[in-house]
């Protein structure tokens, strides 16, 4: 549901707007990678934590096209919503770790 509503909000209020919203996520998953990138240190999942690495990477790679254009992303509108994308990003993996 929530993808669906920033997917919304991107449409509807322009592709500086869009280019926010991926920032946001691709920044928050780019973190999470690097979490569990982290935690696979401990053991011998080589192959996995290459392949997070390289998935890592792409994400990196999409997050920067959320920079395209050269959008300011320190204004205070932008800092505020790409803080909410990212906490609502965090909320989500939370939950569905539950389930």
């Amino acid at each position: 549901m929530a993808a669906i509503i920033l997917g919304f909000f991107g449409s509807v209020f322009g592709h500086r707007f869009f280019c926010l919203t991926i920032y946001g996520v691709e920044n928050f998953v780019k973190d999470h990678y690097q979490e569990q990138i982290d935690k696979l240190k401990n053991y011998d999942f080589k192959d996995l934590q290459n392949l997070i690495i390289k998935l890592r990477s792409e994400e990196i790679e999409y997050m920067q096209d959320g920079l395209q254009d050269n959008y300011k992303f320190n204004s205070f509108f932008a800092k505020i919503w790409i803080g909410l994308v990212y906490k609502g990003s965090k909320k989500a993996v939370n939950i569905a770790k539950k389930y």
